[in-house]
């Protein structure tokens, strides 16, 4: 959430909300304020109201810190650092990137609705669709969108997760994927037969082989690719106009070019 505030950002929690947000978090103002002040300086953060001042530029170098070596009571202030609860009446302190973060997450949700939509069409009333090469590539492109989703989650898992909570949350977390990689090998069973009873026989290695490359480069990404978006997108990522600049030349060549490429080619007898 740090991701979405300007550089500048900072926040104020008092008193009472800070002691809403201890129940909440399972924290307490002894963990916070035994946390090394060369890391962050907890003292000096409360006022003598008991009020709480956060600012960004602190939280990021405290976090920076605790990647590389556990700090005892970060997580706990990072917890509340990071609730909506703790921003929410400063709204100014946003920067643009919150926008993109809502605009992706809207078209995740659609991305999976359509996934939905595309699918059961061509499995139950195919005869309805009057362009199966075409309409094929679509539900392919959906389901890309979806995939690429895929490495960030499992990165937020062995990063994000664990370093609000604790390193044995992994495993918690990472059980949950079984259900996210399941949808994804029923739905990679169901496009691998649309293409194999749908498309005509000219056009299918063409989906077949853009199907599989995605799905293969997905998975490989999830598994061995979490430093790259660590990198490029996460918390190692320094210069702001990186994670712009890899998605604008990610977006030219896959969507723009190579989508564009295989949409012309792609089209019934």
């Amino acid at each position: 959430m740090l991701m979405e505030f300007k550089a500048d950002a900072m926040t104020t929690i008092n008193k009472q909300q800070l002691s809403q947000l201890y129940s909440k978090w399972y924290n307490s103002l002894d963990e916070i304020l035994n946390i090394p002040p060369d890391i962050f300086d907890s003292r000096a953060a409360f006022d003598k109201n008991g009020s709480l001042t956060l600012k960004k530029s602190e939280l990021e170098s405290a976090i920076r810190i605790h990647t590389k070596e556990p700090v005892p009571g970060l997580p706990g202030l990072l917890r509340i650092a990071t609730s909506y609860a703790a921003w929410r009446n400063n709204w100014q302190e946003f920067s643009v990137t919150r926008l993109f973060y809502a605009l992706i997450f809207i078209a995740i949700i659609s991305s999976g609705a359509d996934i939905i939509a595309l699918v059961s069409t061509i499995l139950f009333v195919p005869d309805s669709i009057f362009n199966k090469n075409r309409y094929l590539t679509y539900l392919i492109i959906c389901e890309l969108g979806i995939l690429l989703w895929v490495p960030f989650q499992f990165y937020s898992i062995e990063h994000t997760k664990s370093l609000l909570f604790s390193p044995e949350f992994k495993g918690t977390f990472a059980g949950l994927n079984i259900l996210l990689y399941a949808i994804i090998f029923a739905l990679s069973l169901a496009t691998l037969s649309s293409i194999n009873r749908h498309a005509t026989k000219q056009y299918q290695p063409i989906l077949f082989t853009f199907f599989s490359t995605s799905l293969v480069l997905t998975l490989l990404a999830s598994i061995f690719g979490t430093s790259l978006v660590d990198s490029l997108f996460g918390m190692n990522s320094t210069n702001p106009l990186t994670p712009w600049f890899s998605c604008v030349i990610f977006f030219a060549t896959i969507f723009f070019l190579l989508v564009r490429l295989i949409d012309l080619r792609v089209h019934d007898k």
